[in-house]
């Protein structure tokens, strides 16, 4: 089937964009660039082959400079990407070809978002906890176990604890409390343990006794 292109019109909003008419109808937006490089003006007629071709261009483009502006304020892991991509209706090829140009270039990397995210939160988590959130995050098991592997629990531990209690000497009956508050930090029962009883040595015992 002929389209013709019947108007292009400067928008609004935006005057470096047009809005393209076919067969009297709106079409689509386009910018100044892609309008030359489509060679489109009025009285073009072009194919339903062609009109599609040009709209998956365009949405391609639109696609890319969306993660392009996502990825410049911040790292994402790829399932991050995907998702915030998806979410705004683009197909799953153009998602997967601007995924794939930003790995090419660096902007989207799996292995050093993880670097950068265990040494952003290894002084505030326990190792379980940053394996949990990084799983949750899209990052492979194997990855995760091969970065995680040389942390060390215990003083994590003892330094978020120390903090918690600024120094201070706990009653005795706060035990479990503490316990509590390492464990929901993502430490094992063991880790906590031994941070505590770390602490009450270094401290000189529990609180009146």
């Amino acid at each position: 089937m002929q389209n013709k292109i019947t108007d292009i019109r400067p928008q609004v909003k935006d005057e470096s964009r047009f809005s393209v008419y076919i067969n009297d109808q709106f079409a689509f937006g386009i910018s100044a660039f892609d309008l030359l490089k489509f060679s489109l003006k009025v009285g073009k007629q072009i194919t339903d082959a062609e009109k599609e071709t040009i709209l998956e261009a365009l949405d391609q483009t639109k696609c890319q400079e969306y993660a392009n502006a996502l990825v410049c304020k911040k790292m994402y892991t790829e399932k991050e990407l995907y998702h915030k991509l998806n979410t705004k209706g683009f197909s799953q090829d153009v998602i997967q070809n601007v995924i794939a140009r930003l790995k090419e270039y660096k902007y989207v990397d799996d292995y050093e978002y993880t670097k950068m995210y265990i040494q952003e939160t290894q002084e505030k988590y326990g190792v379980y906890k940053i394996k949990q959130k990084l799983y949750q995050k899209g990052i492979e098991k194997s990855l995760i176990d091969e970065l995680t592997t040389d942390l060390e629990n215990s003083n994590t531990a003892y330094s978020l604890l120390r903090a918690k209690l600024r120094g201070n000497r706990p009653q005795r009956e706060a035990y479990q409390k503490y316990i509590r508050f390492l464990l929901q930090k993502g430490f094992s029962f063991e880790d906590a343990k031994t941070a505590f009883n770390t602490y009450i040595e270094d401290v000189g015992g529990f609180d009146n006794e």
